[in-house]
């Protein structure tokens, strides 16, 4: 029997939904059926869109919905190049690649997720009247949100009576139903703060999921972030971008700031995330938040979101002088694999003038074993970078 789903609902509130109306008594069991036999719960690749796709939704949802409309994917896929975003399709489809980029079809562990599973009463209520269950919904589990963005409800958060996780902390049962703790049926909200960077973050948030939203990669980003802090320190009351953040989500430091995301936030990541840099050391989340904040900011002021920078990919003119012979095309593409790698420009031009590209004071400019990586990236010789 094939189910029907709502749209934004977790992979994993499908396969729960679905393996009780299979009469599965087996979590895992129920996993290894749905994805197929390539399924382990070390190895999140051989939880693969396309065989879920065909073993518990008969292909009536296919493959490309469940990571559109099931997972965060259309979230964090706008933070990386175009070139990377359908890599990272493709493997999530089809679980054929090796494992490089996180598991998003599943909440709770990691930074991508909140902590704990979160479930708004009025969407459990009208789910469970048209598809018999409630649901865990994606939007729902994102670091930040605190309420539903449709009902304006505080989310539930654990259970009212013992204090137990809703789900038990792994899922084995779908909002609305009885804690598998105690047994109780009463759910205790989250105490949220609603600041209006939460506002500004969920809205973003939504509109991602809703395919609105789009081109956030690291030169969008750091074209949006300087309009803003351009914008605020021509306005009558001059602040910086870094103060409006914070003030936005009520905290005082980019350590308050880590904890109301669920991540680690240093002052030093902070204010890499604040010039919209492509680096591992600043977690997604934190990097979505400060662009909300500064789309807001940018919206209130009536100035429109500026377009990527063209100058961006043109080939930088000491660069030029030193290798004459480069073209523009080839420029782009390593630009492209650089981006693809999280290699900053800088360490692109370092490297292909003959200077090191790492940096150790900063070590963020690029590591060795980064470096690394991209060459073995690279078409053949053609580009001239030295191996």
């Amino acid at each position: 029997m094939i189910p029907k789903v709502p749209d934004g609902a977790t992979v994993d509130s499908l396969l729960l939904a679905t393996s009780r109306l299979d009469s599965s008594t087996s979590h895992v069991g129920a996993w290894q059926k749905f994805y197929g036999s390539n399924f382990r719960t070390s190895n999140p690749f051989g939880r693969r869109a396309g065989a879920l796709s065909t073993n518990a939704f008969a292909g009536d949802l296919s493959p490309e919905q469940i990571v559109l409309r099931h997972s965060a994917w259309p979230v964090y896929s706008c933070l990386v190049s175009q070139r990377s975003a359908q890599a990272w399709f493709r493997r999530t489809r089809d679980g054929t690649e090796p494992h490089t980029v996180p598991e998003i079809h599943s909440p709770v562990k990691g930074e991508l997720f909140a902590s704990r599973w979160r479930s708004c009463r009025a969407c459990v209520r009208l789910q469970q009247d048209k598809y018999g269950t409630g649901h865990w919904m994606v939007v729902h589990q994102l670091p930040g949100v605190g309420y539903c963005p449709t009902h304006g409800e505080a989310l539930d958060l654990e259970c009212a009576a013992c204090g137990s996780a809703l789900g038990s902390g792994n899922q084995s049962s779908l909002p609305g139903e009885p804690c598998v703790r105690c047994g109780a049926s009463v759910a205790k909200p989250t105490e949220v703060r609603r600041s209006s960077g939460e506002e500004q973050l969920v809205s973003l948030y939504t509109a991602l999921l809703g395919g609105q939203a789009t081109g956030l990669d690291a030169m969008s980003r750091r074209a949006i972030l300087r309009e803003a802090s351009d914008a605020l320190e021509c306005s009558a009351v001059a602040t910086s971008l870094e103060e409006r953040v914070l003030f936005a989500f009520d905290c005082v430091s980019p350590e308050g700031l880590g904890c109301y995301l669920n991540v680690a936030v240093s002052p030093r990541t902070f204010k890499v995330a604040l010039a919209g840099e492509s680096t591992n050391a600043v977690p997604a989340p934190l990097h979505l938040a400060v662009v909300a904040v500064a789309l807001a900011e940018l919206s209130a002021r009536g100035r429109s979101v500026p377009d990527r920078p063209a100058s961006a990919s043109s080939l930088p003119e000491s660069l030029a002088l030193r290798k004459p012979d480069l073209l523009q095309e080839t420029w782009s593409e390593l630009l492209s694999l650089a981006a693809d790698h999280n290699m900053p420009q800088a360490a692109l031009t370092a490297l292909l003038a003959g200077e090191s590209p790492v940096s150790i004071e900063a070590r963020s400019f690029a590591s060795q074993s980064r470096i690394d990586r991209f060459l073995r990236s690279l078409p053949g010789e053609r580009l001239g970078i030295p191996s």
